[in-house]
């Protein structure tokens, strides 16, 4: 599927999507977001980052969140390329694990209904428990226009995990640009615990996909450097690798200026040399990504990177 093709289902939806020279973004408010939208999609699409651009970014939108090929890294994407995605790949664990997720469930192609009930609920249940707010997914109208337009596209892929006749979990693929890129991915807590239904439902989409295209390159996410957790542990025991970026921030100029003046306020006249409060230490990160990113391009290490413009509340 092309970028253009994925730009007219998704604007189709509501989404304000513009295009700023040979990339696309989806504006929110005073904020915009390189398409596809990272926390929605995944990001698989390359920008190069070069002054010209950077002169739009940081006059068009209040932040952006840019990837480097730089020697320090704080972000990773999960991927995977293979020919061959068999349960002799796998520790004893995780292979019994796998087993008795095939055993206990079935798997195929889920419905409309099937989506538009038990997805439906399904997506309330996770974002509730994420503590997360996202229409697009709990919403049943915006839910229903969206499935209605994927459910029967060929460069979407959909999954349903299933305990006798009832839908209890799925997971929605898409290929964009030669990478499948894994979306949605939820499953009913109430009725699947205990049992690694998305163990099962992960493996059976990566053979079906192998089976169709040969080898294959999947894209499951992004993560920040941190402790692990669960759902990182979780993806690199089924084969993800992570592949680190170093990250940056082009901030609006007005902006960048009220930075300055505040951290100059906090270090050298209120004398802090530590910051507790959530608010100073998302400055001083978004200030040293700033700089980051303006020494890069000094320097002219401008390699491949991926961009993405974030909130101010959301820049950690």
């Amino acid at each position: 599927m092309k970028i253009e093709e994925f730009e007219s289902i998704n604007r189709s939806q509501g989404q304000n999507i513009k295009r700023v020279g040979d990339y696309y973004f989806c504006g929110q408010r005073n904020t915009s977001f390189p398409f596809p939208v990272y926390t929605a999609f995944p990001m698989n699409r390359i920008v190069s980052v070069d002054r010209r651009l950077t002169r739009a970014l940081k006059w068009k939108f209040l932040i952006s969140n840019v990837y480097l090929e730089l020697p320090k890294k704080d972000i990773y994407e999960f991927m995977l390329t293979t020919d061959r995605y068999e349960l002799d790949q796998f520790n004893g664990k995780l292979r019994a694990n796998i087993r008795k997720s095939l055993r206990v469930f079935s798997f195929r192609k889920p419905s409309l209904e099937d989506l538009l009930s038990d997805g439906l609920a399904i997506n309330q249940q996770t974002c509730e428990r994420q503590s997360r707010t996202d229409e697009n997914l709990t919403d049943y109208q915006k839910w229903a226009k969206y499935i209605n337009s994927i459910h029967s596209n060929s460069g979407f892929t959909i999954l349903g995990t299933y305990l006798e006749d009832k839908m209890v979990g799925y997971l929605i693929a898409y290929e964009l640009e030669g990478k499948i890129n894994l979306t949605e991915a939820f499953i009913d807590r109430n009725m699947a615990s205990g049992i690694s239904p998305m163990k099962g439902l992960l493996y059976v989409l990566i053979n079906n996909l192998v089976k169709e295209h040969g080898t294959v390159t999947v894209s499951y996410g992004f993560h920040r450097f941190s402790r692990p957790t669960p759902l990182t542990s979780f993806k690199q025991n089924m084969h993800f690798q992570r592949f680190s970026f170093a990250k940056g921030f082009i901030v609006n100029p007005v902006l960048l200026l009220g930075l300055r003046i505040s951290i100059f306020t906090m270090i050298k006249i209120l004398k802090r040399k530590s910051f507790k409060q959530k608010w100073a230490k998302e400055f001083i990160r978004l200030y040293q990504g700033h700089r980051r990113v303006m020494e890069a391009l000094k320097s002219g290490k401008e390699p491949d990177r991926r961009a993405e413009t974030i909130q101010v509340s959301k820049a950690a």
